[in-house]
């Protein structure tokens, strides 16, 4: 029968044991990269994959808290985007409230951020949080926060806010009308900017059929 030399024994059992806490950190480590992953998720974070091409996440919390602590439905809008582009001067933020065409895009609309041309490509990563909602002291509000990041520089953000008529959110006035969204369906896909995208696009329909409610997208700078 072989015999087993204490030194070979101890060395099995070292071995073992390595291999073992080896196994366990990378479980670990995979479960915490999981975590950051849909962390970075929630956040909006965008993990480029080509630099020479446009990419969006989007994200739109439907849920908020009460004031007695429960987690409700949000009546709100909370809207929110982050674009990477090849070259901020190639497109344009643009965003319509009012009655909604049923196909396509408004023929008149407000530019909300054309962003400036520069002699060279600036790649730029920029944020977008939009929210409508009543509010008691404006009776209705639309805003819209820009934050603009280039490569080297700091953040440059832009606020616009809009007062608007709560007949404008249907849904907001009115509990019986129902909330129709829409957003983009490719989010986060690497593509090239050659026609309109739709961010997001929120209305309720009446009973003669006209959209009411607003919409927001991105177009090749004309």
């Amino acid at each position: 029968m072989p015999r087993i030399s204490l030194f070979n024994f101890l060395l099995l059992v070292t071995i073992f044991c390595l291999s073992l806490g080896l196994w366990q950190a990378n479980v670990r480590l995979k479960m915490q990269s999981n975590d950051i992953a849909q962390y970075r998720a929630e956040l909006g974070r965008i993990d480029i994959q080509d630099v020479s091409r446009f990419q969006i996440r989007t994200f739109s919390p439907r849920y908020e808290f009460s004031s007695t602590g429960r987690l409700e439905q949000r009546k709100s809008v909370d809207f929110r985007a982050r674009i990477y582009a090849p070259d901020a001067s190639d497109f344009e933020l643009c965003y319509f409230f009012g009655h909604l065409p049923k196909k396509g895009y408004p023929k008149h609309y407000s530019h909300v951020f054309d962003f400036v041309h520069r002699p060279e490509p600036a790649p730029a990563e920029v944020g977008v949080i939009l929210r409508a909602g009543l509010d008691p002291d404006f009776n209705g509000v639309l805003l819209l926060k820009v934050a603009t990041r280039y490569a080297g520089e700091n953040e440059n953000s832009q606020v616009l806010m809009t007062k608007i008529n709560p007949t404008g959110l249907p849904w907001l006035a009115d509990s019986t009308q129902t909330m129709i969204d829409e957003e983009m369906t490719q989010a986060n896909i690497p593509f090239e900017l050659n026609e309109p995208v739709l961010l997001t696009k929120k209305y309720a329909v009446d009973k003669g059929g006209t959209r009411q409610g607003f919409m927001l997208w991105i177009q090749p700078r004309r």
